[in-house]
């Protein structure tokens, strides 16, 4: 029996369809969650002892 004319066409679709909805949901996730490696720490330090309240920015 021969395939449906169509069948071959319809999977290009499904495939590309679906590279359309993957890509942006991996760019977004790797964007928002940032590179590897990347040094996430604010660089704040505050410390309160008797003498006061000290913020050192680095």
């Amino acid at each position: 029996m021969a395939k449906p004319a169509g069948s071959s066409v319809t999977k290009w679709l499904y495939f590309i369809a679906g590279a359309l909805v993957a890509g942006p949901i991996g760019f977004t996730l790797y964007h928002f969650m940032e590179a590897p490696g990347a040094d996430t720490s604010a660089g704040v330090e505050i410390s309160i002892s008797e003498d006061g309240i000290r913020v050192d920015e680095n």
